[in-house]
């Protein structure tokens, strides 16, 4: 391959295009689309993190090394990697849209990975930057995932990222195909913005679904209908959709043109109540998304997606909500669109350390539970459910905590399965137990 000649091409390509992408003024047709009867929406049950993708075209240049981007060696000299001692070094890069991501580390462990990608400007426009948060989606190979910023190099202009991702299935049986759909930059804080919502009002005219739940951690299973309350000032084109009260939560339903995917949109808002007392009112730790076609319909495929809808619960009294305003903070950002593909292998896999025990959590005895810990988490599969508890790792150099993750319930006619991220790389050789909710397992 010519490179010299290829990017030039695609340079030139680019030049031609409007890669950002423009958000749609569609507030003025927004009511017209209520007007129609929509169908119940399947629902999305945010229990962890979940990836999921629309297909973008770009245009895509693809290289077989990462020259022009910092390697793993570069990284660690840069700043302590998490997990530098135990991941491979890779060498993918792609460049789509004048962006170049490389993949420079990975490891597989079990049922956790953990990759390490750089990101650079190619084109000098100055998108890259402390800010920039990456949008990704890996097909049926990964269950969970999360970006986080590790490292911005202000003289090259190059940003390190640490990719976790899980999978109840595991990543030894098929490379992990990871595309990366595009990028957020040049992020906005809204301040906040109170809501001009008569909110008992609101509530009164709203619907109101089912008894509320026996269990406070359980988010319900109904949606609110779509449809428009109010514009939110400040931000492109988002608005209070509905609200209502379901199953005795007050609920909030916030809509906005869909951006990359269901993970990453123009705005990240997050709704909260004044009080007429003063205080603050939080929604619970749990809420649903979903998505809807150009028409206000449920979508058959995720390319029909145009608007995306999040609700929030609040366990208030919704019969006293007289002098309450519903307020929301967060932020705006530019996208940008790209394709970056990648096929990981990640080979080798470090040994990890099982064992079988009775464990009491929260209350709730499992028998016969197996614990698998390695050098990413440790992953806990039982046969009850039990709310999430803090797990420590003992070692000869002192107590690792682990960081709690998710508690998946899906199927309840299925294993539970509980999983603890580690923050950085567990030295195996120096393990001596784990102690879970004053359970004490040792392992060897």
């Amino acid at each position: 391959m010519d490179f010299d000649r290829d990017e030039r091409c695609i340079s030139e390509a680019l030049d031609a295009l409007d890669t950002q992408i423009k958000v749609p003024d569609l507030m003025a047709d927004i009511q017209a689309k209520m007007q129609k009867t929509v169908a119940p929406v399947k629902k999305r049950r945010v229990l962890r993190p979940v990836l999921v993708a629309a297909a973008v075209a770009a245009l895509l240049g693809v290289t077989a090394f990462a020259a022009s981007v910092g390697d793993l060696n570069w990284l660690m000299e840069k700043i302590k990697v998490p997990f530098g001692t135990v991941v491979e070094e890779s060498s993918q890069s792609v460049e789509s849209n004048g962006i170049d991501i490389s993949i420079i580390a990975k490891q597989s462990c079990g049922d956790m990975s953990v990759l390490y990608v750089t990101m650079k400007d190619t084109q000098g426009r100055g998108i890259i930057g402390k800010d920039t948060q990456i949008a990704f989606e890996t097909g049926d190979t990964a269950d969970s995932g999360s970006a986080e910023l590790l490292y911005f190099d202000r003289e090259t202009g190059i940003a390190a990222y640490q990719l976790r991702l899980g999978s109840m299935d595991g990543f030894s049986a098929q490379p992990l195909k990871l595309a990366i759909e595009g990028i957020s930059y040049d992020s906005r804080d809204v301040g906040e913005i109170r809501m001009p919502i008569d909110l008992a009002q609101a509530v009164a005219n709203g619907e109101h679904i089912g008894e509320p739940y026996g269990n406070s951690t359980q988010a319900p299973s109904e949606s609110l209908k779509v449809g428009h309350v109010a514009d939110i000032a400040g931000t492109p084109s988002a608005w209070v959709s509905s609200i209502g009260v379901l199953h005795g939560y007050l609920t909030v339903q916030l809509g906005q043109p869909a951006g990359l995917g269901m993970n990453l949109n123009y705005n990240s808002l997050h709704p909260f109540l004044r009080m007429a007392d003063g205080t603050v009112a939080e929604p619970k730790p749990f809420a649903t998304g979903f998505v809807k076609n150009e028409n206000m319909e449920n979508v058959t495929e995720l390319s029909q997606t145009v608007y995306s809808f999040d609700e929030y619960y609040f366990d208030v009294d919704t019969a006293d909500l007289k002098g309450c305003v519903l307020c929301l903070k967060g932020t705006t950002r530019e996208l940008l669109k790209g394709n970056w593909k990648f096929d990981v292998d990640f080979g080798s896999v470090p040994e990890a350390l099982k064992a079988t025990a009775d464990i009491e959590m929260n209350g709730v005895q499992m028998k016969n539970a197996t614990l698998m810990l390695q050098p990413l988490g440790l992953t806990l599969t039982g046969n009850k459910y039990a709310d999430l508890v803090d797990a420590v790792v003992e070692t000869t150099d002192g107590d690792v905590e682990l960081k709690r993750l998710y508690a998946d319930f899906t199927d309840p006619n299925e294993n539970y399965q509980y999983v603890w991220q580690a923050r950085s790389a567990i030295d195996m050789d120096k393990v001596k137990a784990v102690r879970i909710d004053g359970n004490r397992v040792a392992l060897h």
